[in-house]
């Protein structure tokens, strides 16, 4: 019954959408970035089902649409389901502009992706050289995952020590976990 509300609601809001855009003036298609933008509605409020569909949605229309590999990469992880989370974010960086496009919310999604499914050399990869080893260290940011402010650098420097520790990378591991405090510290002071 909860499940057939859900596909009763997500046409309602098809509907609903179809219906304002009759009424305006101008011929309105939706667009990828419209099913998105419902997609991380649906992943702030915790409903990751529903995310996950929108932002596959948003894929049927357009397979090169970037936020929603990022989308369905994270809806997944929090669905439990690493491997299916690690193939949109893959398939997004595979196609994307290496030098150019932003992609440490991907990096991030992979590093945990990874650690989830026990692969920690590609955790470690993905943590330390991908997201960590790519960034401007000059600027001091701390990066966070803009649609869940819970989920920031020190969490994928955490994924990085916790590899680091499953490998027997000890003095690698304590290094990270020193960086780790610092990063914290840096984000605590006002």
């Amino acid at each position: 019954m909860i499940k057939n509300n859900k596909y009763i609601a997500r046409y309602i809001c098809y509907l609903a959408i179809s219906i304002f855009v009759s009424g305006c003036r101008q011929q309105y298609e939706t667009t990828d970035s419209d099913f998105s933008q419902f997609g991380w509605k649906y992943y702030e409020d915790g409903d990751y089902v529903e995310a996950r569909n929108w932002f596959q949605d948003a894929l049927r229309e357009d397979s090169s649409f970037a936020d929603a590999y990022n989308g369905a990469g994270w809806s997944l992880g929090h669905l439990g389901q690493a491997d299916s989370a690690r193939i949109y974010f893959s398939s997004w960086i595979d196609q994307a502009d290496q030098e150019n496009d932003y992609l440490f919310d991907y990096y991030a999604g992979l590093a945990f992706a990874y650690n989830a499914s026990g692969n920690d050399e590609q955790a470690l990869i993905n943590a330390q050289s991908n997201f960590f080893g790519k960034q401007d260290a000059v600027s001091g940011d701390i990066w966070c995952f803009c649609h869940r402010k819970d989920i920031n650098q020190i969490d994928v420097r955490l994924i990085q020590a916790v590899s680091e520790f499953r490998l027997g990378m000890f003095p690698e591991c304590l290094e990270t976990v020193n960086a780790l405090y610092t990063d914290l510290t840096r984000q605590l002071s006002p």
